[in-house]
């Protein structure tokens, strides 16, 4: 039977990620992705479950659905934390996360989940006949600031993180009012 690991172990991994960054050798010479040949993957991900080094475009095309991780460029010295949104990423709303004909933009767009909170830029659908902006957000499972047009939504897994055994039921409410 294994033994757990050390103290000392966990925390030298914890440096190794988070301060000094990768020895030469971790970092491969093309690119994860398979079929991808670039030879310059400086990306990773904070919040995938085995972060790999990616090039620009294989992190932005495994991102394509979930557009809220946070990710990191190495400059060959340091990781720099960078969004999704400096490789070109923006959130598109209605459609099925399909391109709008007719997009009504907001670059400056805020979304809270439990990571964190992201300035992102949204595109609702801006199609006649569309559902208004704090419907496509619902629809996208994020709730939206009250104020129309909203510029600041609470994803639903905050939400729920907020009506958790323990927290109660009016601390979800309240913090949902103040935004």
């Amino acid at each position: 039977m294994d033994k757990p690991p050390s103290r000392a172990l966990i925390f030298k991994a914890i440096r190794d990620f988070e301060l000094e960054g990768p020895k030469h050798s971790d970092i491969p010479n093309l690119c994860c992705a398979p079929r991808c040949y670039h030879t310059k993957p400086e990306y990773r991900c904070l919040d995938c479950f085995q972060p790999e080094f990616m090039c620009p475009s294989c992190m932005f095309t495994t991102h394509k659905h979930i557009p809220l991780h946070r990710i990191e460029w190495w400059n060959n010295k340091e990781f720099i934390k960078t969004g999704l949104e400096a490789l070109g990423m923006r959130i598109q709303l209605g459609h099925r996360g399909r391109t709008c004909p007719t997009p009504a933009g907001d670059d400056g767009f805020c979304i809270i989940d439990s990571a964190g909170v992201h300035k992102v830029p949204v595109d609702f659908c801006g199609c006649p006949g569309s559902p208004s902006r704090g419907e496509q957000l619902l629809a996208s499972r994020l709730y939206p600031q009250r104020c129309e047009p909203p510029r600041i939504a609470v994803a639903f897994q905050m939400a729920y993180a907020l009506e958790a055994p323990g927290v109660p039921g009016s601390t979800a409410a309240w913090y949902l009012q103040k935004i």
